[in-house]
């Protein structure tokens, strides 16, 4: 038995997270665009007697696109890369998993395509 859960630390719950997102949009490259994200989560509890706990990590995103027009139809393609720098971190959790099951792995380095359309303003 647990006893009381009461002023403990959640778990699934970092205590500190952080994500930064820096843009930018040279006036130079005519409608094109970049984003870097760097995304950071301290350790957590992954059940309710506090016994296993995950690794803290960083990751970083990076997207590239162009914001233009063909005719009179808006055009957004982009490119996303994510977990550039390919760590290995805890993508999720399971709460008090049977076994000791709990993590769900981040996917490693992967791309990404897109793009948006659109008329009138």
């Amino acid at each position: 038995m647990l006893g009381s859960l009461a002023g403990r630390e959640l778990p699934g719950i970092p205590k500190h997270w952080l994500n930064l997102l820096l843009r930018g949009r040279p006036p130079f490259a005519r409608g094109a665009w970049a984003e870097v994200a760097e995304t950071h989560s301290s350790g957590y509890f992954m059940d309710d007697a506090l016994s296993a706990r995950t690794s803290p990590w960083w990751t970083t995103s990076v997207r590239l696109g162009w914001d233009g027009s063909i005719g009179e139809v808006r055009f957004r393609p982009f490119v996303g890369f994510n977990n550039v720098f390919n760590r290995h971190y805890v993508g999720s959790v399971v709460i008090n998993a049977a076994r000791g099951r709990y993590f769900e792995p981040a996917p490693g380095r992967n791309m990404y395509l897109g793009f948006s359309l659109g008329a009138g303003q």
